[in-house]
C-alpha cells in the first residue's frame, strides 16, 4: 500500500460486508458514522443528529430539495476524525435524511481519494482547497459493457449495479427473471427489482481506452440489477470495491485498479 505524502493524510474507513464504505466522525458532541457516496452531489445529515451533537447555532436556515429530500439548513461546522482531520463541506441538514452521507463536496474540496483495499480501507486527504465548499454536479464516465459503449455514475454509496431498461435493449443485452425481488433502496424512495443482466464484462478508464488505443481495466462476471424503464447506468460497489478513486481539484474523478 503507498504511503500519503507528508502533505496527505489518512483517514481510516470502515468497509462493512465489502459492500459499504463508513466514515466515523464527530458532529459536535454526538459520534456519527457516515456512508461515503460518491453518487451524492453534497453531504447529508439528519436534523437529530445536529440536535444531540448541539450544533443547533451552526446552521444556517435554508429550504432546497436535495436529491429529492427536503433540506432545512446548512451546517457550518466540520466533521472532525480521527487524529483530530476535520473535513468540511456543504453539508445539508434535513429532517427526512435516514442515515448521514459524505457527498462530493468533501471529497472534491479535499482533493481526496478513496482507496477500498479489504485490508485497510481509507480515505487519503489533502489540504482543503482554497474556495467557499460547493456542491458538485454529477458526472457520468465512459465505461463499456460487454464491449458496447455506455455513460455510468459511479456510486459507492450503491451496493449493487443498477441499468435501466431502455439502455438493456438498447445494447441488446439478455435478462434473467429473478425467482424472488430485490429491494433498491434510492435517496428518496425504494424500489423492487425483478430481472437482471448476468456476466456481464465492464471496462473502466479513459476514453483513450475504451476506444482501444490503450488497455482499461475489465471486472467480469457482475451482475446488473434492471429497474425502472429509463435512469442513469450505476455502478455501484461489486465494481467499484476493486478501484482507486482519486478527485481532483478541476472536478475529475479519476479511477485505477488497486493492484
Amino acid at each position: 500500500m503507498q504511503k500519503p505524502s507528508g502533505s496527505e493524510r489518512m483517514v481510516e474507513l470502515v468497509r462493512r460486508a465489502t459492500r459499504r464504505l463508513l466514515l466515523p466522525a464527530t458532529l459536535g458532541t454526538r459520534q456519527v458514522v457516515f456512508k461515503v457516496d460518491t453518487g451524492a452531489s453534497c453531504s447529508l445529515v439528519p436534523w437529530s443528529d445536529v440536535q444531540k451533537g448541539g450544533l443547533e447555532d451552526l446552521v444556517d436556515v435554508v429550504a432546497v430539495k436535495v436529491g429529492g429530500m427536503q433540506v432545512c439548513g446548512i451546517l457550518r461546522a466540520p466533521l472532525l476524525c480521527k487524529r483530530s482531520i476535520a473535513l468540511w463541506g456543504l453539508i445539508h441538514v434535513s429532517e427526512e435524511c435516514r442515515e448521514p452521507l459524505l457527498g462530493l463536496d468533501v471529497l472534491f474540496n479535499h482533493r481526496c481519494s478513496i482507496v477500498p483495499s479489504r485490508s485497510l480501507p481509507h480515505l487519503v486527504v489533502r489540504e482543503m482547497a482554497c474556495r467557499v465548499p460547493r456542491s458538485v454536479p454529477l458526472t457520468r464516465h465512459l465505461v463499456t459493457l460487454n464491449g458496447h459503449p455506455a455513460d455510468a455514475l459511479l456510486d459507492t454509496g450503491a451496493s449493487h449495479s443498477l441499468i435501466p431498461l431502455d439502455l438493456v435493449h438498447a445494447l441488446g443485452l439478455m435478462v434473467v427473471q429473478r425467482q424472488r425481488a430485490v429491494t433498491l433502496f434510492f435517496t428518496d424512495g425504494s424500489e423492487d427489482s425483478t430481472e437482471y443482466v448476468p456476466h456481464v464484462c465492464i471496462c473502466l478508464g479513459g476514453r483513450e481506452a475504451l476506444e482501444g488505443e490503450r488497455g482499461g481495466w475489465e471486472v467480469r462476471g457482475r451482475e446488473l440489477d434492471v429497474y425502472g424503464r429509463h435512469g442513469d447506468l450505476i455502478l455501484g460497489m461489486n465494481v467499484l470495491r476493486k478501484f482507486r478513486m482519486a478527485f481532483h481539484e478541476d472536478y475529475r474523478m479519476v479511477v485505477s485498479p488497486l493492484h
